[in-house]
């Protein structure tokens, strides 16, 4: 109820707050309404002065804890969290509330701690949870904000990934809050909430749908603002921007996930403008990564690699470590494909670390979160007992955090190990890698030698071949044999080096022929090589020291020896010979 009239005076306050029975709070609301829109600091001093005198001479707990919430609903108009002073103060009227044995009142100290502190948020979901299972028990329609609690709810269990029980909370929220003209801002968070946990669920039409609602109600708050309850001074111009850029860059997500880029591009565009323009590193962050997978999937891998640093630069600034671990993934995925191992490593390495710190996070807010449960249920028995539970739950939470360290001690000596290892492993396979390309230079350079010793050799072959011909043309000249048998005929030491040479250019060669026809002479094996290097018949005579008729009657006696093979020719053989063994020189 938002009120148009002067602020209340002292004992309109007194009177207001002593009420006791469900409807306390919509009273109570009333006056927290009243400071919010009518606020005079004039007025405001004047009442706080004339209560407190009165609560000096009359005890009263009730009036204590109201006038108390009074105050901090105050600090919070110039404040966005509780300071850490104020957050110790309320938790100390958690007490008087038990003491009261009001519920109801307890019930939204539990909100405004968990609504507005500082504190994790596993400790803040413990005492919403407990504040909306207090005023669900009463009836939700004697808290006028009760979709609230149903919204922080849901936050808190997104951040714990939890993402069913964070639809089902907001769901409510929803459902309680009737309709987005009641409260413009805390409906598109809710649909933001829904969104994001529906495309965490793979449910991809549910996801846009939720994000066209936010642009659609954008648009009619746009024009109709007059019919929303807080006002176009709550939703200003950065607030409408930046929203519309969050439905615009959320509507893209779902077409990025159907692989409908073109459509999904415009949308991602205008949503990094929006958000970098008012300075939202967060959701610039969201829209880059889903940028570099366009990019990346369309091979234009420069710009997805751009994108990607970008957006691990904007996650970082305000540690959204989902973002990170994203941006981690994609840069890893980009040097993988550009065979550059090392720095693949390096972003393979920092996702790791980001997964890491993520997981740990949830899991230690979950435990919290039960824990706070067990600690609370025991400690609302009586004040006494609430006492003594502090006073064990210190020595808990001691113990725990001791236990922690050493787990944590444990967790990062076995992970400094295990980089240790890593690092070493791809130490040995760079130090493999280089030993290997020193090997294949080698080989190259053996193998180039190789085939300029069998170049000279068969040179050597075709001059001896010349000769032979020239001395046996000349017929006034009597033979000198003795020259012709040493220049036709190589010496053993020759043939070695000969033998050296071919099996550097083929290896295996000679040792298959050997091996698939064993029937064959060595004098045979070295016909065959010299025909593997292309010589003529009169050739490879000269080589062996005989004439053309005997290397004809050579073949022909290979050719009975090689039945039932029966090649037409040396070279028609080879060919077999090479595609059976699947040669490939």
């Amino acid at each position: 109820m938002i009120l148009n009239a002067q602020n209340f005076t002292s004992q309109q306050l007194i009177d207001k707050w002593n009420t006791e029975g469900i409807n306390q709070t919509i009273i109570a609301e009333e006056t927290y309404s009243d400071l919010k829109y009518n606020y005079d600091s004039v007025i405001y001093q004047r009442v706080v002065s004339e209560i407190g005198e009165y609560l000096k001479k009359n005890k009263n707990p009730r009036l204590e804890v109201r006038f108390k919430i009074y105050q901090i609903l105050k600090s919070l108009q110039s404040k966005e969290k509780l300071s850490p002073k104020t957050e110790t103060e309320l938790v100390n009227l958690f007490q008087k509330a038990i003491t009261l044995k009001d519920q109801q009142l307890l019930s939204e100290l539990y909100s405004l701690y968990a609504e507005n502190g500082k504190r994790s948020f596993e400790d803040n979901l413990f005492y919403i949870i407990k504040s909306i299972e207090i005023q669900e028990e009463i009836g939700t329609e004697y808290f006028p904000k009760f979709y609230m609690r149903m919204f922080f709810a849901g936050s808190s269990y997104h951040n714990l990934s939890m993402y069913r029980e964070s639809i089902h909370f907001i769901n409510k929220s929803l459902k309680n809050l009737e309709k987005p003209e009641n409260n413009l801002g805390i409906y598109v968070l809710n649909m933001d909430l829904l969104g994001s946990s529906y495309y965490r669920l793979n449910k991809i039409d549910s996801g846009m749908y939720c994000y066209r609602q936010i642009y659609n109600q954008l648009r009619d708050y746009n024009i109709n603002y007059k019919n929303y309850k807080e006002g176009f001074q709550n939703y200003n111009s950065p607030f409408f921007n930046v929203w519309v850029g969050i439905s615009q860059g959320g509507i893209a997500k779902g077409l990025v996930m159907q692989e409908k880029y073109d459509e999904a591009l415009p949308y991602l565009e205008y949503n990094v403008v929006q958000s970098q323009k008012y300075n939202q590193p967060n959701d610039v962050a969201k829209a880059q990564n889903l940028m570099a997978e366009i990019y990346f999937n369309r091979n234009n891998t420069p710009k997805a690699l751009e994108l990607r640093h970008s957006a691990l630069k904007n996650a970082l600034k305000k540690n959204t470590l989902r973002e990170a671990i994203f941006a981690s993934r994609g840069l890893e995925d980009i040097f993988k494909q550009q065979g550059r191992f090392d720095s693949a490593y390096f972003y393979n390495e920092k996702k790791h670390f980001f997964e890491k710190e993520m997981s740990q996070a949830i899991n230690q807010s979950k435990f919290l979160s039960v824990t706070n449960r067990l600690q609370h249920e025991k400690m609302q028995n009586t004040l006494e007992q609430a006492e003594h539970q502090i006073t064990r739950q210190t020595n808990t939470r001691n113990l725990i955090l001791l236990c922690s360290s050493v787990i944590l001690g444990s967790i990062l000596i076995l992970y400094y190990r295990y980089r240790q290892k890593q690092q070493l492993k791809f130490i040995k396979l760079n130090q493999k890698k280089e030993i290997a390309e020193k090997n294949y230079q080698v080989t190259q350079q053996t193998l180039l030698a190789a085939n300029q010793e069998l170049m000279l050799f068969r040179k050597k072959l075709q001059q001896n071949n010349l000769l032979m011909e020239s001395m046996k043309s000349d017929t006034k000249k009597t033979p000198n044999y003795s020259e012709l048998q040493t220049a036709t005929i190589l010496t053993k030491e020759d043939w070695l080096n000969f033998m050296k040479q071919f099996n550097q250019v083929y290896p295996n060669y000679i040792y298959s022929l050997r091996e698939v026809f064993p029937q064959l002479s060595q004098a045979e094996i070295r016909y065959l090589c010299l025909v593997k290097l292309n010589l003529r018949q009169n050739e490879i005579a000269s080589a062996l020291g005989i004439s053309d008729s005997s290397i004809r009657v050579t073949w022909h006696r290979m050719r009975k020896k090689l039945e039932p093979e029966n090649p037409s020719s040396p070279e028609e053989f080879l060919r077999n010979f090479e595609k059976k063994l699947q040669f490939n020189y």
